[in-house]
């Protein structure tokens, strides 16, 4: 389950490493623009270090004090861009593709648990005496057919009625199966 939801989010992995290492170096030209004179003391050193201030930024860790005065305006534009495109748009953006994939999952395997005990029922059928599936069915109780494999397909409900009661008959009659036409 695991291993699929995050096949699922491989796009968005990307796009969302690129937009942190996009928004990192736009960081790292601002903080080295701004005043080439303090080359020393720039609060961003690295591409690296630009890119871990952009994922931190995009996590909630929101201090530009480091910047000071330099680009004051380019630092706060950007600053909204990583704000409202990473923390709000991707991260909401994983949450809806997560609930997608979960819900696709757990109905798929919702489906396939009805479908194994299904086939362990058909597969198990033998270990209900003939007697006791017509002593069961002349009480009016239950409907004891199991196959296993699917019944032949039919085209109208009318047609799968049919199918049932001629099985209905037949195991009545002492036969357990009813036969395909």
């Amino acid at each position: 389950m695991v291993v699929e939801m995050i096949y699922e989010m491989r796009s968005f992995i990307f796009v969302l490493i690129v937009t942190i290492l996009a928004l990192g170096d736009t960081f790292l030209r601002i903080a080295e623009l701004a005043d080439p004179e303090a080359e020393g003391n720039l609060p961003l050193i690295g591409f690296w270090s630009s890119a871990a201030f952009s994922y931190q930024m995009s996590l909630g860790d929101f201090d530009t004090g480091a910047f000071g005065e330099r680009a004051y305006f380019m630092v706060y534009l950007f600053f909204i861009i990583n704000t409202m495109f990473n923390t709000i748009v991707m991260f909401n953006l994983l949450i809806s593709i997560m609930m997608e994939a979960y819900g696709r999952i757990a109905g798929d395997a919702l489906g396939a648990a009805y479908q194994e005990k299904c086939r362990m029922i058909a597969e198990n059928s033998y270990l209900i005496s003939d007697s006791a599936k017509l002593e069961q069915t002349k009480q009016g109780k239950y409907l004891i057919m199991a196959f296993e494999k699917a019944p032949p397909k039919k085209e109208t409900p009318e047609e799968m009625i049919k199918y049932i009661k001629e099985g209905m008959q037949k195991l009545l009659k002492g036969k357990a199966e009813p036969s395909s036409p």
